[in-house]
């Protein structure tokens, strides 16, 4: 069903983002195999910033799952 103890705006928020990363990164890639001098130094960098934000949403999303799996598996602190 999905990931219980994630709300599901979160949930879809967080797939989106990383959804758009990678749609993004693609598209950069794609660009940098045609361009030539500063444009293409630009593209690098953005596939560098690119790949570190999904980077940073994948951690983000297995913190969320990590944190779910107590409230899925019924287990409680303390």
């Amino acid at each position: 069903m999905g990931l219980p103890g994630i709300g599901h705006r979160e949930r879809r928020r967080v797939y989106r983002r990383l959804k758009r990363a990678r749609s993004d990164l693609r598209v950069a890639v794609r660009k940098m195999g045609c361009s030539k001098g500063d444009e293409q130094d630009m593209l690098e960098r953005r596939v560098h910033l690119l790949t570190s934000r999904k980077r940073r949403l994948r951690k983000h999303l297995a913190l969320l799952k990590q944190e779910a799996l107590p409230v899925a598996s019924g287990k409680t602190e303390g």
